[in-house]
């Protein structure tokens, strides 16, 4: 099939996530038909840097040979199976490599295929666990203004409302929200102790560190170290989400073990498998666990997906922890956020539109003032006029990198965004 054909196919039949088709009435979508390294090609051989990780889930580059060797030789001996009373060393080994990177009081991987279901997975659980201890008024949860988990209806329930999730306002239960600590620290700590002290909280959910959709949005350790004494305090649940920042994004293996906080589930997905294949953990206690022992029909977790823990999607994510551990991948994010810092400085200090320009471990992020969608838009364009893949969030636009990147590339990439920029501005 050629690309005209591809592009009408497209434009006739298919409904695109988060794309605005109005938007692309009179351009067309990138026909995307390779990826290598740090680089998508498209059907006319351009190439452009993937500088958003394909929605964040890119971790080492494309098409990385250690990880499509360990799907092929999984392919040869086993596709598929159901999870349900069954096991494979594919699933079993991946458990075994993360509980030597995990917290020491995580001990339990439930499987799931993707980031939402995950975080369902953990509020679920929390829930059920509590009505089975006989603290069925412990059903609230708490989450952060700005904070996004995903798009099932239990994780829009603990997301800030927002555009993302708006629409369905009707279907959410309710949940108590509380100000982001990236936004003022005071204010969060603060409604956080008032909270905190409610007899009906379930558990205190949270993205460590760094607060994706909201806009990139940073913060320290001080939250967490918070949180942590409130939860040993007054005893509620807290689960981590990290999803983005998993795998050395921010410079560890999970960005909360930069405070003292020991969350009671971890959800894991995206960069677990490189982006290759849909793959999610939910990470919990022997305690919670042991709280689901017992008679099928009071204590069982009736919850489970068709492609739970699939071989394929194991093999490849056994694949890319080994190489995390192998390497020096995680310890070197410290110089590339280093060096993002002094090309963000060196070229982009400049632009008077550009506001709250910060950084940290692959992730850059600025604001355009005053920008509205359809300047968003227009830099989109742009930035593919430039070779760079953007996609803004609201009016911030971001760079979500590789952990293994180069100076080489960042040098390239931040040439690419400046010259992008400067046609943008006019100049």
């Amino acid at each position: 099939m050629n690309k005209s054909d591809l592009i009408r196919i497209d434009k006739t039949h298919l409904w695109h996530p988060y794309t605005q088709a109005s938007e692309y009435a009179d351009i067309d979508p990138l026909v995307i038909v390779k990826a290598r390294g740090y680089r998508l090609y498209d059907a006319d051989g351009r190439a452009y840097y993937d500088t958003i990780s394909s929605w964040w889930c890119n971790l080492l580059g494309h098409n990385v040979e250690s990880i499509n060797e360990a799907i092929e030789r999984q392919l040869e001996a086993l596709d598929h199976t159901l999870f349900a009373g069954i096991t494979h060393q594919p699933a079993v080994e991946l458990v075994n490599q993360l509980l030597e990177v995990v917290p020491g009081h995580i001990n339990r991987a439930f499987f799931s295929d993707n980031g939402s279901t995950a975080v369902e997975v953990a509020l679920k659980m929390s829930l059920q666990y509590w009505a089975m201890k006989g603290f069925e008024e412990r059903k609230r949860f708490v989450f952060l203004e700005y904070g996004y988990h995903g798009d099932t209806i239990g994780a829009m329930s603990v997301s800030g409302v927002s555009q993302f999730n708006s629409a369905f306002r009707a279907l959410f239960f309710e949940s108590i929200s509380i100000p982001s600590p990236a936004l003022d620290l005071k204010a969060s700590i603060s409604a956080l102790r008032d909270v905190a002290k409610r007899r009906d909280i379930c558990a205190v959910i949270i993205e460590p560190s760094l607060q994706g959709a909201g806009g990139m949005l940073f913060y320290g350790p001080e939250f967490m170290d918070e949180l942590e004494g409130l939860r040993q305090r007054y005893g509620f649940q807290v689960i981590v989400d990290e999803i983005a920042v998993g795998f050395g994004r921010l410079g560890r293996w999970f960005a909360h073990t930069e405070s003292s906080l020991r969350p009671d589930f971890i959800c894991i997905s995206k960069s677990i498998t490189n982006g290759v294949l849909p793959l999610a953990v939910t990470l919990t206690t022997e305690e919670v666990f042991q709280e689901f022992v017992g008679p099928y029909e009071e204590r069982t977790f009736f919850h489970g997906h068709t492609f739970t823990a699939n071989p394929i999607a194991c093999s490849a994510a056994n694949a890319l922890v080994r190489i995390l551990k192998e390497t020096d991948y995680i310890e070197g994010v410290k110089g590339i956020e280093e060096t993002i810092a002094e090309l963000s400085n060196a070229r982009l200090q400049g632009y008077g539109f550009l506001s709250n320009i910060s950084n940290r471990g692959v992730i850059w992020r600025a604001e355009l003032k005053g920008a509205t969608r359809g300047d968003m838009f227009r830099l989109y364009k742009i930035g593919l006029e430039y070779g760079i893949l953007l996609r803004p969030l609201g009016n911030v636009i971001y760079l979500f990198l590789p952990i293994n990147i180069t100076r080489d590339e960042l040098e390239d990439i931040f040439e690419r965004l400046d010259g992008a920029l400067r046609v943008f501005s006019g100049g």
